[in-house]
């Protein structure tokens, strides 16, 4: 085994001794459902037998549907539908899941979940167009209609600009790949173009993911030769450059920003902090973000100014659970963000507000 296995084996038999620890998980039912899916994935990625990985599944999916939270469920009928498609090829499990998925997300107002049921899509193409599963038996058009009508909602909502982006980014790239299994390649030309539109749209949208468009162009290169294919990767890379320039930009402003804070000089802190949230704000630097909103909220606070303090700190409240919401864990920035919203709201007297947050 090499190393990245055995670092999994290790975590694997450490989860399944906490797992049957009946103390451990009293009154955190949500916490043990996660901690079984977490060791199903493991054990899939360690290649274990079937039977057990599936069962694995099984029992955190039995645990999720006591817990009843929506989002959870979700992760779970995905990951199940994703092990089924690529590790035992086993197209009528895939099928079933990709129903629950599809129940899970269509009320749903995140984007993210919404993205999970596109990539199950997209394979749904990939199977039909290598006659693994018949035209007739995987109703791809409809699930297309419907996939289709839950981005057209959120790309309809003007509100969030971030959201808006994304949705009509996968709406273009289902248009591509309809447009490809209808063997049309002459009517790409327009999604490219609209593409490119998005991409130059994206760089005042930090939270926008451009690496994961990136990725997604980069496979689609080898099916066109269209010059406008060629302006839009190219945006792309100058767009990705752009973000991992800014990023270790960014980097080196915390670090120094963390640095001023230690030497108590707070106004310096907060200028350096300043300009490490400008370039940070990137779906990549998630967490960079929050120890610079962390760092912003202690210069603040130190200075008496404390409503930027405890705007700060709700900045980074909100991140840490955006995170929390799309992954499933509970990252341990979390802990330190929701300390300094209470301490700072102590500082403004709202007690109501501390209780609320604690």
């Amino acid at each position: 085994m090499g190393p990245r296995d055995t670092a999994r084996l290790e975590e694997l038999e450490e989860l399944d001794r906490q797992v049957v620890d009946p103390e451990r998980y009293q009154g955190a039912r949500y916490h043990l459902a996660e901690d079984c899916l977490h060791s199903a994935i493991l054990a899939r990625s360690l290649e274990r037998p079937r039977p057990e990985v599936e069962s694995r599944f099984e029992q955190a999916d039995r645990l999720a549907r006591d817990v009843n939270y929506k989002p959870q469920l979700l992760r779970i009928s995905y990951n199940r539908a994703w092990t089924a498609f690529w590790w035992y090829e086993d197209y009528s499990a895939f099928d079933r899941f990709y129903k629950e998925v599809e129940l899970y997300v269509e009320e749903s107002v995140r984007i993210s979940e919404i993205q999970l049921l596109f990539n199950l899509w997209l394979l749904l193409m990939r199977a039909v167009a290598e006659k693994q599963i018949k035209p007739r038996n995987s109703k791809i058009e409809a699930r297309r209609k419907r996939l289709v009508a839950m981005l057209e909602t959120i790309a309809s909502d003007s509100a969030r600009q971030n959201s808006v982006l994304q949705a009509r980014t996968e709406l273009e790239l289902i248009k591509v790949a309809h447009i490809l299994r209808a063997e049309r390649p002459e009517k790409l030309k327009t999604c490219w173009f609209e593409l490119t539109r998005i991409v130059e749209e994206s760089a005042t949208i930090g939270h926008y993911p451009v690496q994961q468009l990136f990725d997604r162009i980069k496979v689609l290169g080898a099916q066109t030769d269209d010059p406008a294919f060629d302006v839009l990767y190219e945006k792309l890379v100058d767009a990705v450059r752009q973000r991992l320039s800014d990023g270790e930009s960014g980097k080196a402003y915390l670090e120094r920003g963390e640095q001023r804070l230690q030497q108590k000089k707070f106004y310096e802190a907060i200028r350096w902090f300043g300009k490490a949230e400008k370039l940070l704000i990137k779906d990549e630097y998630r967490k960079e973000l929050v120890a610079t909103l962390i760092g912003s909220s202690c210069a603040y606070g130190n200075v008496n100014l404390f409503w930027a303090s405890r705007n700060k700190a709700l900045a980074a409240v909100e991140r840490t659970l955006t995170m929390f919401n799309e992954e499933g864990r509970i990252p341990f920035q979390l802990l330190i963000v929701l300390g300094r919203l209470v301490w700072a709201e102590l500082r403004l007297g709202r007690i109501p507000q501390v209780l609320s947050t604690m």
